[in-house]
């Protein structure tokens, strides 16, 4: 499975819109390799939305880029409207005909003309600036992009994060396979933790 996290920014001051986009396989994520890309949206209309749906397109470019559309996707994006169009809204607009009356629609053809070219894709949200090592990781590349931070921070922070969560992971897996395998409860092995220590 291949996992692409995306995140938009957008500066309403100075009307800049920015992406961030993070892309590994399955079997490294507990890793901080894979494609970060990251920069600025150079497009006629510049909205908050806007910022999400390119930070979509990259990604997609960037799996078509690497031949990635033969294996399982899942695309994650803390934009509702981006995972709810290409997800469902999208082929709602194209039954009822509506699609020339919705936002950004010459930006969703161009999206939905990429993903029907994925044999699995599925489309997953994911709450912003909820603790998802992820989407941080996305939101702090996005970040370098306006220039608020370099890639330097930005992946020194997240390798951090992914220790202390590979750690917290497994210290709960061992705690819980001690505790399910030995023990009755989480009393009886805090008992016989305190009595062996």
């Amino acid at each position: 499975m291949i996992r692409a996290y995306t995140d938009g920014g957008f500066k309403k001051e100075h009307a800049t819109c920015s992406y961030g986009v993070y892309i590994v396989p399955e079997e490294l994520i507990e890793t901080k390799e894979g494609v970060y890309k990251y920069g600025l949206v150079d497009y006629e209309k510049l909205t908050s939305q806007i910022s999400e749906m390119w930070a979509c397109k990259i990604a997609l470019e960037t799996l078509l880029e690497y031949d990635f559309n033969n294996d399982e996707i899942v695309l994650y994006s803390d934009s509702q409207y981006c995972i709810n169009t290409m997800s469902k809204w999208y082929n709602s607009w194209v039954k009822k005909g509506t699609l020339d009356s919705k936002a950004n629609i010459e930006l969703w053809y161009e999206i939905m003309h990429m993903v029907k070219k994925f044999k699995n894709i599925k489309f997953e949200w994911v709450r912003g600036h909820n603790g998802d090592i992820h989407n941080e990781l996305v939101d702090g590349i996005n970040q370098v992009a306006i220039g608020r931070t370099t890639i330097e921070k930005v992946l020194k922070k997240f390798k951090g994060w992914l220790m202390n969560y590979t750690l917290n992971e497994k210290l709960n897996s061992a705690l819980n396979s001690v505790i399910v395998g030995n023990y009755a409860s989480i009393e009886d092995f805090f008992w016989w933790w305190l009595w062996s220590s």
